[in-house]
């Protein structure tokens, strides 16, 4: 039986005393603490005090449960901070999923879903795109480097490669955002063409992402970037 430490134990404490303490209080406090989508009912700290809160008992054991038998060890070996940094953490890439699941709904009911999510996907790359500075010499190398970075980053765990046709192709062995991409595949992945078609633009690149191939194995999608087209010059 592994020792409780600090932080876990206040965890533990916290989330038995808000599930026997919420029925005392009634439902209008609890609508206050649970998580809700954007308009009328959501409010900012929710965003952490859903955490808190369980549906039953056994929801509560079991996620208790594995708070003890985990939690423990990874205070113990990382430290109150650290712990405390990754549960925190948890919690907050739980909203975000949650939330990409609704924009990915929300955007798959819009009129030509996969444009806009794709210009969605390129405002968002080329946020994450380091700029390069005035004059400087952009290669096909250093801007293929920059979009593995960012490609790293976000956690498809890239791989580039050579396609049959010579131009460049990346591997992308995981999808962040799986279980949203197997509900809404257009949209998710109209995002991630755009993303890196943001990237390579922000990096004024001389090469695109012309397409996207999602799951062509169980854990596979193919990104292919080849050259721009040059640009005709209007007849005189």
């Amino acid at each position: 039986m592994p020792p409780l430490q600090p932080v876990t134990r206040a965890l533990l404490l916290i989330n038995v005393a808000v599930f026997f303490l919420l029925p005392l209080l009634g439902g209008s406090v609890e609508a206050l603490f649970a998580l809700w989508p954007l308009g009328t009912h959501f409010l900012p700290w929710q965003v952490v005090t859903y955490s808190f809160l369980h549906g039953n008992f056994e929801h509560l054991f079991f996620n208790m449960l594995g708070l003890w038998m985990f939690g423990s060890e990874l205070e113990r070996i990382w430290g109150e901070k650290r712990f405390l940094q990754f549960y925190a953490a948890s919690v907050l890439a739980a909203v975000i999923g949650v939330a990409a699941g609704m924009l990915a709904g929300y955007m798959a009911e819009t009129e030509a879903p996969a444009a806009q999510a794709r210009q969605l996907g390129q405002a968002w790359g080329s946020y994450l795109a380091t700029r390069p500075v005035p004059g400087q010499r952009v290669t096909e190398e250093g801007s293929v480097g920059e979009l593995l970075r960012v490609l790293d980053d976000i956690g498809f765990s890239p791989e580039l490669a050579e396609g049959d046709d010579g131009d460049s192709v990346i591997r992308l062995r995981h999808c962040p955002f799986l279980e949203v991409a197997t509900a809404h595949r257009e949209v998710v992945c109209s995002v991630h063409l755009g993303v890196m078609q943001g990237v390579l633009a922000e990096q004024r690149s001389p090469v695109e992402a012309s397409d996207l191939q999602p799951f062509v194995e169980p854990s596979l999608c193919l990104a292919h970037v080849r050259r721009r087209e040059p640009v005709q010059a209007p007849a005189s």
